[in-house]
């Protein structure tokens, strides 16, 4: 009898570089999830207008940041996020939990008064994501928060696809996996499973607006396999016991293969765009 898979939905494969061929952005069918973790499947969206809505004239493909108003306008703690360090080899370890990275832009979620932006990890506002903004801030359980997540968006199985956001989607979406400010509380001395506690409970339930990242307790080795046979960017190791803070360290372990990584550093030419550069 065969062990029960880690992630419903996400085959394991005896050979991941061949599942990994299946799925390349020059095939006319892109592999898909043998059947989309339940996770996936409320992230879902009907991307057709975006995937063939033209650029507008003049369009570069760098992400359209507002610097006029900056992160000086939110009176709620100013956080700076945890960058998380680069890694090589998964690893098994039962005191970390291992996220599914996800691949968008980092966008720290500051709500106050009813009103909600997204700030990137560089301090700046995603002025492009203003309406995923306010929706998030119409479905959170929290009149003030500063929650911490990517801004996404994904095919007809639930698989984030990066290009998309360069089209300024009208259905992006927003996945959460830490929560550091709450109604007037810091959380962030808190260790990490306490938080994604806190988290859960402000979440709607089977929304496709916002919703919890998908993560696994201990089995990092299994997780990243699962992330490189269905060709996903990879998952981010985070220790169960610590706190928020820019001096802790979170590991992102990258797929080698990953098919969405061609070409990504020709998108954005010169210094300045490098660092506008919010993904990851």
């Amino acid at each position: 009898m065969g062990s029960k898979p880690l992630v419903p939905g996400l085959e394991t494969k005896k050979s991941p570089a061949r599942a990994r061929a299946l799925y390349r952005r020059d095939s006319p069918s892109r592999c898909r999830l043998s059947r989309p973790h339940p996770l996936l499947l409320r992230l879902r969206f009907t991307l057709e207008e975006a995937r063939h809505a033209p650029l507008q004239p003049g369009t570069r493909f760098v992400d359209k940041i507002s610097r006029s108003r900056h992160i000086r306008e939110v009176t709620l703690p100013r956080v700076q996020p945890i960058i998380p360090s680069w890694r090589r080899e998964p690893f098994d370890n039962p005191d970390w939990l291992f996220d599914f990275k996800y691949d968008g832009f980092r966008g720290l979620c500051y709500l106050e008064q009813g009103r909600c932006r997204f700030i990137s990890r560089n301090g700046n506002v995603l002025s492009r994501f203003e309406a995923l903004a306010d929706q998030v801030a119409a479905v959170l359980d929290v009149d003030e928060a500063v929650i911490d997540g990517e801004v996404i968006a994904t095919d007809q199985t639930g698989r984030p696809q990066f290009y998309e956001l360069l089209r300024v989607p009208r259905n992006a979406c927003y996945v959460v996996f830490d929560i550091l400010w709450a109604d007037d509380t810091d959380l962030r001395s808190l260790p990490l499973d306490e938080r994604r506690r806190r988290l859960q409970g402000i979440l709607p339930k089977g929304s496709p607006i916002v919703s919890e990242a998908l993560s696994v307790a201990g089995k990092g080795r299994e997780l990243f396999e699962l992330m490189c046979t269905n060709d996903l960017e990879g998952v981010v190791a985070k220790r169960r016991v610590d706190p928020y803070d820019s001096r802790i360290r979170w590991l992102k372990i990258k797929n080698p293969d990953y098919s969405q990584k061609e070409g990504r550093g020709d998108l954005f030419n010169g210094p300045r765009q490098r660092t506008a550069h919010t993904a990851g």
